[in-house]
């Protein structure tokens, strides 16, 4: 009886990690420019959120996450894409 042999892009799927399986179903669902803009909102929608909620606490207490939030805007402030 023959038997029926592989080709690369079978042996290749069939020796996948479970990490590897998942990342490429990943980028079977979410396309890169669908990540690109993911990863953009994300972090702005997050430093909004902080900023309203520093706002709202003006004249509080601060905490170490206020004093972090701060000094990671600034930093941000800094980049070239801001000039």
């Amino acid at each position: 009886m023959a038997t029926i042999r592989k080709n690369w892009h079978e042996s290749h799927a069939a020796g996948r990690t479970f990490g590897q399986r998942v990342a490429d179903s990943v980028a079977a669902t979410m396309g890169s420019w669908t990540f690109i803009i993911t990863q953009s909102v994300v972090p702005t929608g997050d430093i909004a959120w902080f900023e309203m909620k520093e706002t709202a606490n003006a004249g509080q207490n601060r905490s170490a996450a206020g004093a972090f939030g701060k000094i990671a805007l600034k930093a941000l402030k800094r980049l070239p894409v801001w000039d």
